[in-house]
């Protein structure tokens, strides 16, 4: 009986240990958006995003479409995941904290746009430089508009509400 509470105590450390291994490389953030702006004016969106921590190296610079781990954000009452986004850039200051991050439905390398007209369409973009709005979003607008708003990107204290959303 001993060697078998034993043998669990060892086995429940050691997954332990694995769970918060695997929580310590994923970080997440939560962040909304308030339109001011054409048809979304008024209404707020909200999500939560989260990336590979190892990615986080001073100075590093990611242009890959898919770098994100898990996205959700809701817009227009229609759910956006992890298969409906790219990843335009994601970039760390020389302390390897978040400098730049665009992501949305109409990304390239580099660069991140919406298209008017197209309601499916948006990006929101964190720049943690701006002397304007440090994160906003852009969504299209039926016929040929846009709609901005700006918005609040914070580090998400629990990993499980990032998990949802891969």
């Amino acid at each position: 009986m001993m060697v078998s509470g034993i043998r669990f105590a060892a086995v429940s450390m050691l997954l332990f240990g694995l769970l918060t291994v695997a929580q310590a490389q994923t970080t997440a953030y939560s962040f909304a958006v308030n339109w001011t702006t054409g048809e979304l004016a008024g209404t707020s969106s909200a999500g939560a995003l989260s990336f590979d921590s190892a990615l986080a190296i001073p100075n590093a610079q990611y242009f890959q479409p898919n770098v994100l781990s898990s996205f959700g954000f809701t817009l227009r009452g229609s759910f956006y995941d992890l298969s409906a986004v790219e990843t335009g850039f994601l970039t760390f200051d020389a302390d390897g904290q978040l400098r730049l991050l665009g992501v949305g439905t109409n990304c390239a390398p580099g660069s991140c746009s919406s298209v008017p007209g197209d309601v499916n369409s948006f990006y929101l973009v964190y720049d943690s430089q701006s002397r304007l709005d440090k994160f906003s979003g852009v969504a299209g607008d039926s016929g040929y508009a846009t709609s901005y708003g700006p918005g609040a990107l914070q580090v998400s204290p629990f990993l499980s509400q990032a998990l949802w959303l891969s």
